[in-house]
């Protein structure tokens, strides 16, 4: 395809959401999107690279790996609230 490098697509546990990482702003960044895809959103607008999301049992947050501490770590976020992400 001739649109940004995306992929990781994972399902949300309820079904009503699928998270994905997406180079559409020039780094990669989490996003997700309902299924009726109706709604999208951006999850993280970092200057980092944030890749590989992976929904909690729950659905309440979002696993994902980021270099923004300068290498890649593992970082949760809430669903709900992406800015309250923090390093694990």
């Amino acid at each position: 395809s001739n649109g940004p490098v995306t992929g990781s697509p994972h399902w949300s546990p309820d079904g009503k959401w699928i998270a994905y990482d997406s180079r559409l702003h020039g780094n990669a960044d989490i996003f997700a999107v309902s299924v009726d895809g109706k709604t999208t959103r951006r999850l993280t607008s970092l200057d980092a690279n944030e890749t590989l999301p992976a929904w909690s049992g729950d659905g309440r947050h979002l696993y994902y790996s980021s270099d923004q501490a300068g290498e890649l770590q593992i970082w949760k976020m809430p669903f709900e609230n992406s800015a309250a992400a923090r390093q694990i």
